[in-house]
């Protein structure tokens, strides 16, 4: 039998990015999941694991491609109720752009948001988080974490972590020749010089 290493654990603030191929298979592996929309999302986006648990149907322009951080979700003990706090900086605040494929992932789980109150007669309010636990009330941050590492070592990506997403995205758009300045302006960060370091080394 052939001897095969097992993936490496990346070790915790290393950047971590996919390859095109592999990040396709990780979002195979979390469809049909109560995550696959916000996994493939933050894969388009760049949105912060705190920033997309805090989205809600108000956020979303879906006619300018647009989606807004209002809020953030702030981590609390297993247990206590998530809290909602300010964007940790103003930069934070700038609004994403939604490319088509973007666009259609949250059409269609508003579809099916509208589809699932419209049964009980209710319809969805602009405050209504788009991504929740099964009742209504936001995912507290470290499990929602835990899932989606559950589901990465699964499909055989052990120690990765939601923030490789946007780490992956950041990656690519470097590769794919994106200016720093550019790419730090997709990211949201306040300084291009800190992109610069951590991507374009």
């Amino acid at each position: 039998m052939q001897h095969v290493d097992p993936p490496e654990v990346p070790r915790t603030g290393e950047i971590v990015a996919l390859t095109s191929e592999e990040l396709e298979r990780l979002l195979k592996a979390f469809e049909g999941t109560p995550y696959d929309v916000p996994v493939a999302l933050a894969a388009r986006t760049g949105l912060r694991r705190d920033e997309i648990c805090a989205l809600s149907l108000g956020d979303v322009d879906d006619v300018a491609h647009l989606v807004r951080v209002r809020r953030i979700i702030e981590d609390v003990p297993p247990g206590e109720t998530p809290r909602f706090a300010e964007p940790k900086s103003p930069v934070a605040r700038e609004p994403i752009h939604l490319d088509e494929t973007a666009v259609e992932l949250l059409r269609g789980h508003i579809a099916d948001l509208e589809a699932g109150l419209a049964k009980s007669g209710s319809r969805i309010a602009p405050d209504r988080l788009l991504f929740a636990r099964a009742d209504g009330a936001p995912f507290v941050l470290s499990e929602f974490e835990k899932a989606f590492r559950d589901v990465a070592e699964r499909a055989g990506f052990p120690g990765l972590r939601f923030h490789h997403l946007r780490d992956t995205l950041a990656t690519h758009l470097v590769q794919a020749g994106e200016s720093i300045t550019a790419v730090a302006a997709r990211m949201r960060h306040e300084d291009p010089a800190s992109t610069s370091r951590r991507y374009a080394p």
